[in-house]
């Protein structure tokens, strides 16, 4: 007696199982036609995004002064502040790569690798 109601409970956790799996299966695929829909829009965001840093680092460059053009910059009274703590980077510091994670120079080449990665996962 003991037997069957354990069995029949296995049974059970295993059906559950198997349609849970299958919503969630489902649910993915629908997520994969809604990014397959998006790529053209993803990938057109992405070559903005590409084009639009490299015109600002070619407006940085450009901007940049010369030594010669640089004027002396005149001492003013301390206004309380620390002079020690303020600091200005004109670039940001090379993001540390994670365990796993691959850098990819561009975005589009992120975007692409990402729809490639999503095609090989629908087979």
């Amino acid at each position: 007696m003991m037997t069957i109601i354990i069995n029949g409970m296995i049974l059970a956790l295993l059906i559950g199982s198997i349609g849970y799996t299958y919503l969630m299966d489902l649910r993915v695929r629908k997520l994969l036609a809604a990014l397959k829909e998006m790529e053209p829009m993803i990938s057109q965001f992405s070559k903005a995004v590409d084009q639009s840093e490299t015109s600002l680092e070619k407006f940085k460059q450009a901007t940049v002064p010369d030594e010669a053009d640089v004027r002396p910059v005149k001492k003013t009274a301390d206004n309380g502040l620390n002079k020690k703590n303020l600091t200005f980077e004109t670039s940001r510091k090379p993001m540390q790569n994670h365990i796993g994670q691959i850098s990819l120079p561009g975005k589009s080449e992120l975007v692409k690798s990402f729809f490639e990665n999503a095609e090989k996962l629908e087979l």
